[in-house]
């Protein structure tokens, strides 16, 4: 089957292709770190004190 698409010439997408490509993404990317992380996403992270800022 490649090989009858690689003979058959260029593809013609539509914008309707390349705006649904970058959405399925950005969806499959949030929804892995949803996954793997869970409700712990947006939990405060402790920055050790040496990273921080003198007046902190």
């Amino acid at each position: 089957m490649l090989r009858a698409r690689a003979i058959a010439g260029p593809i013609d997408y539509d914008p309707t292709a390349w705006l649904l490509a970058p959405i399925a993404f950005l969806c499959g990317s949030a929804g892995a770190a949803f996954l793997f992380v869970g409700p712990h996403l947006f939990d405060p992270v402790k920055i050790a004190k040496r990273w921080r800022r003198r007046d902190d």
